[in-house]
């Protein structure tokens, strides 16, 4: 069979990070199957199609984004012959969309064992319909599959197959990718997706964990093949397992590489934590902040650390010389303008390199969703109004401008201290417009200087193209 993903991972929000998920799936079937990728800001969708000629194709979509992927699936329908599936968050949370036009399956949860088993039947010509995390629509009716378990040794998956972007210079030539060393999160944060997926898998172990001897063997090949300079890890709580982690630090080590992590959990991060990530070469780090209301973080987004717990995990970063990034969330139901304020101001005692910062997306099938219908803050299945963290809260909101505003330039007043006296006048200030100028412009320079590396002219330029114009649409 042959199949062809089509994904966005040449926008500006995924600088430095491949589609682990479709690389990851892409390896589970292509010892059996042809496997493409076609990315629809940069390639000719159609000149692609009609070459390749795909049996399947395959998108994965979140929240928000749905819609782009329906109706850009829907088009292509019209001109030529194939089987669609949808996978990711927003497939496996609202599987019905199998109801729309166009949509022929739908796989909920883990797909690795799933897609293979698809493609055996589909190219076999057996029964699709009973395929297990498929939901399938055949001849006017609906086949809803249970799914299996979850895989808890993931030793035993192939390593994410990266020769599928090889044709994009700016994947092929980067000298940082991106690796994950397990799969789930032990919290249950009223806004992320990880608890809602849990309801997917009762009574299973969710949190599982790579071998560190799996891990270094996966990061070696790569570095062999692609001359890398960089490792940045995607995990959710990269700092979960201690012991875990003085394993790593000290094998690590031995790759005279450097490394950052994505999901740095703040009450875990202790200085013997510190310790360990410095001795591996870790350069830099990000780490959930998320309010700085300690009542908004632990009775509404279900993060149950203190203040004080956070401003150590700052210390103990800062004492070991590893630079770090917050995230943080504005716009939370049930919170105030006050309430993102002492946000700001947690943050400028952190004293982060950056604080990323968001507007709060109500995403299905979470917690804070549900938090933020019973406030009627929220159409309950509004989800065609979530978009980007960067944008617009989709909630009903007092202060709205003020709020709005901080998103853009919080990072802005936490570099430059001598703005915060100014700071409720600036957001009150109707130049959203131009905040958002600023916002991206400094958020550029924060990328290009977060990754430790040397980069040569042509990289410069490529970054700035993909930074800038990569959301603009092929004709």
């Amino acid at each position: 069979m042959k199949v062809l993903f089509i994904n966005n991972f040449l926008c500006k929000e995924t600088i430095y990070r491949e589609p682990l998920g479709v690389l990851s799936l892409s390896a589970a079937v292509k010892h059996r199957h042809k496997v493409y990728i076609a990315e629809p800001s940069r390639d000719n969708l159609n000149e692609k199609i009609g070459k390749i000629k795909p049996d399947v194709i395959a998108y994965s979509v979140r929240t928000g984004f749905h819609q782009h992927y329906t109706d850009l699936n829907n088009d292509l329908k019209k001109k030529f012959d194939f089987i669609s599936v949808f996978g990711g968050p927003h497939a496996t949370f609202f599987p019905h969309m199998i109801n729309e036009a166009g949509v022929d399956c739908v796989c909920r949860g883990e797909a690795d064992e799933a897609f293979l088993e698809f493609l055996d039947a589909l190219e076999s010509g057996k029964n699709i319909t009973k395929i297990k995390n498929f939901w399938i629509k055949k001849n006017g009716k609906i086949y809803k599959n249970d799914c299996r378990p979850l895989i808890q040794d993931l030793d035993k998956l192939k390593f994410a197959d990266r020769a599928l972007l090889d044709n994009y210079e700016e994947i092929r030539n980067s000298k940082v990718r991106s690796f994950m060393t397990g799969r789930g999160c032990p919290f249950n944060c009223s806004y992320c997706f990880n608890a809602g997926f849990k309801k997917l898998y009762p009574g299973q172990k969710y949190l599982r964990r790579r071998s560190v001897d799996s891990v270094i063997q996966e990061i070696k090949e790569v570095k062999d093949k692609y001359k890398i300079e960089f490792v940045f890890f995607e995990d959710d709580t990269f700092n979960v397992d201690k012991e875990w982690l003085r394993e790593f630090s000290a094998k690590f080590s031995a790759l005279n590489l450097k490394f950052g992590c994505a999901g740095i959990r703040a009450d875990f991060l202790d200085e013997e934590a510190a310790m360990l990530l410095k001795k591996a070469n870790c350069t830099n780090v990000t780490f959930g902040l998320e309010s700085g209301s300690e009542p908004i973080r632990k009775n509404i987004l279900g993060r149950n650390m203190s203040n004080l717990q956070i401003i150590n995990c700052a210390k103990n970063l800062r004492k070991y010389n590893i630079r770090y990034v917050t995230e943080n969330i504005l716009a939370i139901p049930t919170a105030s303008l006050e309430d993102d304020l002492k946000t700001l101001e947690l943050n400028m005692k952190c004293k982060p390199f950056y604080c990323i910062t968001h507007i709060m997306q109500p995403y299905p099938c979470t917690e804070i969703c549900d938090i933020a219908i019973k406030n009627n803050m929220f159409k309950e299945n509004a989800f065609d109004n979530l978009g980007s963290f960067y944008g617009k809260s989709p909630l009903k909101i007092s202060n709205r401008l003020e709020r709005e505003n901080l998103q853009r330039i919080m990072a802005l007043i936490v570099r430059y201290p001598f703005l915060y006296p100014h700071a409720r006048w600036l957001i009150s200030l109707k130049i959203k417009g131009f905040y958002s100028f600023l916002h991206n412009s400094y958020k550029a320079w924060i990328g290009i200087n977060w990754f430790p590396y040397t980069r040569t002219p042509k990289e410069y330029i490529n970054l700035f193209r993909r930074y800038f114009f990569s959301e603009r649409k092929k004709s």
